[in-house]
């Protein structure tokens, strides 16, 4: 068979070149189109791994993937112990961390500089300690934990966070009285004045467009598919954003650096199997649905994402693309942060900014495809439309790249848009009705 190598950027400047892979699983190869062959070395693989993959140890790793103050961000939320710390948030560009065992955060701290090549260490600068916590991370989700669903029904609560700047949580309802409000303190165990009471209609859904609903935009005449870009599910009939070109391997299946290409964008109204188009006038083919992931795995009776990856076979007449909007690349992976400025790219909305206001927040009320219940996922005032679904939410991570932070869930309301964390998508994916785990990392 004969070996298509293709090129990949490992950086704005450096370029390698590679081959597509294959499966290692011939009954799978046989129940889906022909695969692509690879002689990628495991080394190469990992190479790439380290560039976009946020460390989950601090070791020499780090210093391959921490190139500026805001990567440390993505360092930081890997490894520091939720029992040491009351909540991570933004504040005019600079991190604070509300600790709660100042000794432990400060070492943790102190371990990732010694990893940070010289020219970068002025990052130090930008984590401020805050030592006013009385509630660690590993508390207030156990709070969350504790909090019965027969009550949220009873109380009308749509939605609870983590609130990391008053070191408590935000718990979302359609109204609030005092008497509520007490008594919602009581069955958490908080103090009251570490909550934010906050309004929600309960009327979350997904972000879709049938392609009968709204005319599809003009689409340029071109062949690649990068983040952002408009896609066609054939069999749904509908609309959907690109999310980012990924790599993934499949435990029992594609082990061993045998991995696939292809895409994420959001997985509700999809099924295994279904075709995907780029849109503009031609309609280029991309690849089809290799699985699913939008209802609760592992014996959950939530949910922690709502992904679909399309996988790029031998027909695909689209490439993977560095473009994103002006001219910058989506680099590496992180967990967000909140209160930070982000971005989504949208298929319709095209890039709209916001801001996160909260990086773990938990749905009791979701309307749309999937199941009523949803954790892990981060919510912003970012404005959406239908057809935006599986649109990356993106960090400004320097003047000529974006870390991806997660991919477009659904919405509240015009301005509150709900991601599946990056997080999640590494971490939380199932192939099969083994529900074999996945590892997916992002391939630009």
């Amino acid at each position: 068979m004969k070996k298509k190598f293709v090129s990949i950027f490992l950086s704005l400047i450096i370029t390698i070149s590679f081959a597509l892979p294959a499966f290692a699983s011939m009954e799978r190869v046989e129940s889906k189109y022909n695969q692509k062959s690879i002689d990628l070395s495991l080394t190469e693989i990992q190479e790439k791994k380290d560039t976009v993959q946020v460390p989950e140890k601090i070791d020499e790793k780090v210093s391959t993937f921490v190139q500026c103050e805001k990567d440390m961000w993505s360092v930081l939320s890997k490894n520091l112990d939720e029992s040491d710390y009351g909540g991570k948030y933004v504040k005019d560009g600079v991190l604070h961390i509300k600790v709660v065992n100042q000794e432990n955060v400060e070492k943790t701290i102190k371990k990732i500089l010694e990893f940070i090549p010289q020219n970068a260490k002025n990052i130090e600068q930008s984590v401020i300690i805050e030592t006013d916590a009385i509630y660690s991370v590993e508390q207030l989700e156990k709070m969350m934990d504790d909090l019965p669903i027969e009550e949220c029904k009873r109380l009308h609560i749509y939605g609870i966070g983590i609130k990391s700047n008053i070191n408590g949580l935000t718990v979302d309802s359609d109204e609030w009285t005092e008497e509520k409000k007490r008594e919602v303190s009581e069955i958490l165990g908080i103090d009251i004045n570490h909550i934010e009471f906050g309004i929600s209609t309960g009327l979350c859904d997904d972000n879709t467009l049938s392609s009968l609903e709204k005319e599809t935009r003009d689409r340029p005449d071109d062949y690649n598919a990068s983040p952002g870009a408009l896609i066609h599910n054939k069999e749904a009939n509908r609309n959907f954003t690109l999310g980012v070109g990924v790599y993934y391997e499949i435990e029992g299946i594609t082990d061993g650096g045998e991995g696939d290409y292809g895409w994420v964008t959001a997985g509700h109204y999809c099924e295994e199997d279904d075709n995907f188009y780029k849109q503009n006038v031609n309609y280029p083919y991309m690849g089809f649905v290799d699985f699913v992931n939008l209802e609760p795995v592992n014996g959950r009776d939530y949910a922690t994402a709502d992904a679909a990856i399309i996988y790029k076979d031998k027909k695909s007449e689209v490439d993977f693309s560095l473009g994103t909007f002006n001219n910058k690349v989506v680099l590496n992976t992180g967990e967000a942060e909140d209160d930070e400025e982000v971005y989504m790219i949208g298929g319709y909305s095209g890039l709209v900014k916001g801001k996160v206001l909260n990086s773990n927040y938990r749905i009791y009320d979701w309307s749309g495809q999937g199941p009523e219940q949803y954790r892990n996922m981060i919510k912003t005032n970012i404005s959406s439309v239908n057809g935006d679904s599986g649109g990356p939410l993106l960090r400004e991570r320097n003047q000529n790249s974006y870390t991806i932070l997660g991919i477009l869930k659904g919405r509240e309301k015009d301005n509150q848009a709900f991601f599946t964390s990056w997080d999640s998508i590494e971490n939380d994916l199932v192939f099969g009705k083994k529900e074999r785990p996945v590892q997916v990392w992002l391939w630009p």
